[in-house]
């Protein structure tokens, strides 16, 4: 039986691995960060709610950078806010690209 909040965890990440020795228990917040540290979880405009493809977010780091226009106003111009702009312009969200 599993331990309510825990959930199963696997090692090797082989999806048709039965081995009970590669299961291990832990919580969301471990097994998030277990897929963080592997390159496992969804990034970018696969993330069903994204409005952003990288190509835009390219043109956002860009524009922050020539500093033409406000953030605010490179926001309105891609229908995010102005502090996903500064976000994605210091790299602290689309950090993989």
């Amino acid at each position: 039986m599993i331990p309510e909040g825990l959930l199963v965890c696997h090692q090797c990440d082989n999806r048709l691995c039965l081995n009970p020795e590669h299961l291990f228990l832990g919580n969301q917040k471990e097994n998030m960060r277990d897929a963080q540290k592997k390159n496992r979880s969804i990034k970018g405009e696969k993330v069903s709610i994204s409005k952003l493809k990288e190509k835009e977010v390219l043109q956002i780091r860009e524009m922050a950078k020539m500093r033409e226009k406000s953030h605010e106003k490179i926001g309105e111009m891609f229908g995010v806010s102005q502090s996903t702009v500064s976000l994605i312009a210091k790299r602290l969200i689309w950090k993989h690209i």
